[in-house]
């Protein structure tokens, strides 16, 4: 919560207590201090509602990160890669990836299969570190 609004509730709950007692007498009084009460209630919902919003936030972030780096439980990956790359690149429709193979210079380096896991865990990598990255950029907001 911020300190500010903090410091704004208690001065509006010690203005209550101060009206407690007249109250009881004095209806203008009593009108007072339940709109003082009002307020002070729904300053502090608010409050919980934003604490709360920023938990859900940061909940689905990492929700997010979770489902992206466990490929195993929340999607196939391999399904993801062969769909996208032979599914998009119609000479490659017919062929399985790791029948092709990557050179550099003329020298081998690896396999298809091989060599787009290793560029997608990469950019999930990537991807993970961005959202670090919002995450740490929040809480300095903050």
């Amino acid at each position: 919560m911020d300190e500010r609004i903090g410091k704004l509730i208690s001065k509006l709950d010690t203005a209550i207590g101060i009206l407690i007692v007249p109250a009881v007498s004095n209806q203008i009084i009593r009108e007072a201090k339940t709109l003082v009460t009002e307020i002070s209630l729904e300053l502090g919902n608010i409050v919980n509602e934003e604490e709360f919003q920023e938990t859900i936030n940061e909940d689905k972030l990492e929700e997010m990160k979770e489902y992206l780096k466990n490929t195993h439980c929340s999607y196939d990956k391999d399904q993801v890669i062969s769909e996208y790359i032979a599914g998009n690149i119609s000479y490659l429709s017919n062929y399985s990836l790791d029948e092709f193979y990557v050179e550099w210079d003329g020298v081998y380096c690896t396999d298809l299969e091989t060599y787009t896991n290793d560029v997608f865990n990469n950019v999930i990598q990537l991807v993970c570190n961005v959202i670090d990255s919002y995450k740490a950029n929040n809480e300095e907001v903050k």
